[in-house]
């Protein structure tokens, strides 16, 4: 089992950093790199959060077509789920959501003397 889930783990490493040119040794990110990976070029931009319970998420963004997937990955068995997938164009298109006050057509009135 922990063969599965150091192979899993460098072939995630591999792929983020062939996509992304994050520097890695073996294969897998160095803690020297950021927790949120991004590329200034086109590509996939790769996020992974510290294991916890078992279990990492990766969350993969595609700039080019606005869409994110979310991925959780058991430390366990090596096992790779797909969690969730969203098509972000309309939501970047939202002013304001599930957001406290001031809201940001307040701070525009505010800034520009309305």
């Amino acid at each position: 089992m922990r063969v599965v889930v150091v192979a899993t783990m460098v072939v995630l490493g591999w792929l983020a950093g062939s996509c992304l040119g994050v520097p890695a040794v073996g294969g897998v990110p160095t803690a020297a790199t950021s927790p949120v990976t991004a590329s200034a070029s086109p590509g996939l931009v790769t996020i992974a959060s510290p294991p916890q319970d078992g279990l990492q998420m990766f969350t993969v963004v595609d700039p080019a077509t606005r869409a994110m997937a979310v991925y959780h990955t058991d430390l366990k068995s090596g096992l790779v789920t797909l969690m969730s997938v969203r098509n972000l164009q309309w939501d970047l298109q939202l002013e304001d959501y599930n957001s406290v006050a001031p809201k940001a057509r307040e701070v525009r009135i505010q800034v520009q003397g309305r």
